[in-house]
């Protein structure tokens, strides 16, 4: 991850011009990611947020059935609250859990209309196409070339 450093930092102004300001990074999980993505919230001012745990923990004040129609606006305000001119969004697992019913990449973009959203994507990008889990995994998702073009992605 160290060595994407320059790389995410160029990206970063790239993206700046375009109407979704969505970088996603393809690494894996590890402790090296977060040290790596430390260093990024240094040096651009961007805050960190991990999803897991604090779109968890607005979730658990929800009751279970309107949790799918309420995570988006959560997910919103939980972003909002951050950086204006960018975050930085660690941890995204539970935007592919089945019951939130969310299109993970289409909600990180409708995020990244109006900041700069980095985005830390713990699956692999391959033959132009961005995926998340295995093939049969219940949270499995596989994004084409041309769902992805009006967005950066690296790693």
């Amino acid at each position: 991850m160290q060595t994407l450093l320059p790389q995410i930092l160029q990206a970063i102004d790239q993206v700046a011009h375009r109407i979704y300001k969505l970088l996603v990074v393809v690494l894996p999980l590890g402790p090296n990611q977060s040290a790596a993505f430390e260093d990024l919230s240094r040096l651009t001012g961007f805050c960190r947020i991990n999803v897991n745990l604090e779109f968890s923990q607005r979730l658990l004040e929800i009751a279970r059935p309107d949790r799918g129609k309420q995570a988006p606006k959560l997910l919103k305000a939980l972003v909002e609250e951050g950086d204006p001119n960018g975050v930085i969004l660690e941890r995204l697992e539970l935007l592919f859990e089945k019951s939130l019913e969310l299109n993970p990449l289409g909600r990180l973009k409708e995020l990244a209309r109006y900041r700069t959203v980095v985005a830390a994507w713990e699956g692999k990008f391959q033959n132009g196409q961005l995926l998340y889990a295995e093939l049969g995994h219940p949270e499995y998702r596989c994004y084409r070339p041309d769902e992805i073009s009006d967005i950066m992605v690296i790693g």
